[in-house]
């Protein structure tokens, strides 16, 4: 089920909040139905226990792990160099 969630997250990265919402219920149910958690049992022991992040928190940090192995990847193979540009901040 969190592969599906998964799957595409840089196209996720811009939905609503009503959208996100929507994916963190259905997390939910997932995550109660493999618990075999009552439906009126808080969830968040539940995600903790099975080491799942909030969908919201899940999107960012896929993206944030695909761009980093992108910029380590990049350091080895130079034809990648394009699609990739890197911002400093300024001090």
């Amino acid at each position: 089920m969190s592969s599906k969630l998964d799957y595409c997250n840089a196209l996720l990265i811009g939905l609503t909040k009503y959208q996100i919402d929507r994916l963190q219920s259905v997390l939910n149910t997932a995550a109660r139905i493999i618990t075999f958690t009552c439906k009126y049992d808080h969830i968040t022991p539940v995600l903790v226990r099975l080491h799942c992040l909030p969908v919201s928190y899940r999107i960012r940090f896929k993206v944030l792990q695909l761009t980093y192995k992108a910029l380590m990847i990049y350091l080895l193979n130079t034809y990648l160099s394009f699609l990739i540009s890197q911002i400093y901040p300024q001090s």
